[in-house]
């Protein structure tokens, strides 16, 4: 009979180290996803300050050559 409780505590022990894996590999890729959006979105925003800036020195030439 206590064979049998030890092989249990184990069992429970293995089964709550894998669930303790799980969430932490689960975590870890939320995490990953969360870094590569935020990359994406910073990109993305710099792309649009840059196409921005090169509309503004467009406006800024034209307007110069229409004064002279």
């Amino acid at each position: 009979m206590e064979q049998n409780g030890y092989i249990i505590i184990i069992i429970i022990i293995v089964i709550i180290i894998i669930i303790i894996i799980i969430i932490i590999i689960i975590i870890i890729i939320i995490i990953i996803i969360i870094i590569i959006i935020i990359i994406i979105i910073i990109i993305i925003i710099i792309i649009i300050i840059i196409i921005i800036i090169i509309i503004i020195i467009i406006i800024i030439i034209i307007i110069i050559n229409c004064h002279y």
